[in-house]
């Protein structure tokens, strides 16, 4: 099913009431190292970095991931938090790259991986990188992104974990550099949902020659949350007809 963005004045209303009031409470909560616990993984969530319980993208991606096979693939996460996605496919038997932009989200995904090396099959990385900065000339065979998708300005390095600029300038960079990041037959699963602007966040694709597959959709509390697959815009959607 194709989504279909309301840009009534509730729907604005509740996209702003989200990123300007709803976001900075979690903020403020998230101030404190926090211990987490999501099926096998326990994990600490310092203060700072993004807690993977706060919001239903987190887990969504978690049920949607454990359904692929990726053993012996080489898998990157964009925005790793504190770990939680690259501790699952490390546990699948791929072979991940972690990478977050904030410094104390690098330490906590290292913390986590220490504390659950037992249950991690292959050796994975975790580096501090603004995209893909880090990375040259590497590519995978899935991405995974859970984005910061608000649009407004970051005012410090943990506000990467949520706002992508007020110009989108998150996406721009990621649609722009994706592409020389992946392998043939690749696979970019992205987590959005309806409390933010995904017709913008489809714009700034287009630009790029991409676009935006729905894969799944659920309701949480109210909030509709989606996977999509990040394609090539030439590639046919098939129809769900």
């Amino acid at each position: 099913m194709a989504y279909r963005p309301s840009n009534s004045l509730p729907a604005k209303m509740a996209r702003f009431m989200y990123s300007r009031v709803f976001a900075p409470s979690i903020i403020r909560y998230v101030k404190k190292d926090r211990a987490y616990r999501y099926g096998k993984y326990s994990l600490k969530v310092l203060a700072g970095v993004f807690h993977p319980g706060l919001f239903f993208s987190t887990s969504f991606l978690f049920q949607y991931l454990n359904g692929l096979s990726v053993k012996d693939k080489l898998c990157l996460e964009v925005g790793c938090g504190s770990g939680l996605l690259s501790l699952q496919l490390a546990g699948k038997g791929a072979q991940v790259t972690a990478i977050d932009i904030n410094p104390l989200a690098v330490k906590n995904t290292l913390y986590n991986l220490e504390q659950n090396q037992v249950l991690i099959h292959q050796p994975m990385r975790v580096i501090q990188s603004d995209l893909f900065d880090a990375l040259k000339n590497e590519k995978f065979d899935l991405v995974v992104i859970n984005p910061p998708y608000y649009f407004a300005e970051p005012r410090n390095i943990s506000e990467h974990a949520w706002y992508c600029g007020s110009e989108g300038q998150y996406f721009v960079r990621l649609f722009e550099e994706l592409s020389s990041h992946l392998k043939p037959e690749a696979e970019v699963i992205m987590s959005l949902s309806d409390k933010c602007d995904i017709t913008r966040i489809e714009a700034l694709a287009l630009q790029q020659n991409l676009k935006l597959q729905e894969i799944i959709r659920k309701s949480y509390w109210g909030e509709l949350n989606f996977i999509f697959r990040v394609i090539s815009s030439e590639t046919p959607i098939p129809s769900t007809n």
